[in-house]
């Protein structure tokens, strides 16, 4: 069973460092400090966005959000998963406990900076998120509208949407240790832990 959840950002900026100035020093260190309280020697698996095409045609093999996730995670061994429609329901099949490492950021159209550029609905549909990381609410979560993120450039959904999913029904502890937007992109890093699952 799933019984702890970071939510971590993956900006190419938080793979190694390549100059003396860290553009993402704040929250690498956010992320640092949140990867250090995980549980040891729990099993870890990590959801992350899919290859994008751009990426795979330039003979790159793996997803963004698995390499920022080994380059935060360190040493520890992780089984990586695609965050796709399936992932919920192989997640509830986990039998012990065990550690889910969610890489996901919110829009990157927040404004005119952003990579996307500015979209009107950018802030409202990152602020739902955030509310819901902070209150533990995986209802609101799990109904994040797919085609919504798309168009405003939110490539972490299908990884909060399994979270939600995987969380309903659990009580949640939530923890929101950094939350901004400095290169109109929003990134996030949150910590669930589950406790009972309610009864139905």
């Amino acid at each position: 069973m799933i019984t702890t959840v970071l939510v971590l950002p993956s900006p190419p900026a938080l793979l190694a460092p390549r100059s003396v100035h860290d553009p993402v020093a704040e929250l690498r260190r956010a992320c640092a400090v949140a990867v250090s309280t995980l549980p040891e020697e729990r099993p870890v698996v990590v959801l992350a966005a899919p290859l994008s095409q751009a990426n795979a045609a330039r003979g790159v093999t793996e997803p963004l959000g698995h390499r920022v996730a080994a380059t935060l995670l360190g040493g520890t061994p992780f089984e990586p998963r695609l965050a796709l429609p399936c992932a919920a329901a192989a997640l509830l099949e986990v039998s012990e406990p065990t550690t889910l490492v969610v890489m996901a950021d919110g829009s990157a159209r927040r404004d005119e900076r952003a990579p996307g550029h500015l979209h009107p609905d950018a802030v409202p549909f990152d602020e739902r998120i955030e509310a819901a990381l902070r209150s533990g609410d995986a209802e609101t979560l799990a109904a994040l509208d797919p085609e919504v993120a798309e168009e405003l450039w939110c490539e972490g959904v299908g990884g909060l949407r399994a979270l939600g999913e995987v969380a309903r029904g659990h009580g949640v502890v939530g923890h929101v240790s950094y939350a901004d937007a400095p290169y109109g992109v929003a990134w996030w890093v949150a910590r669930w832990d589950l406790t009972r699952r309610d009864l139905p």
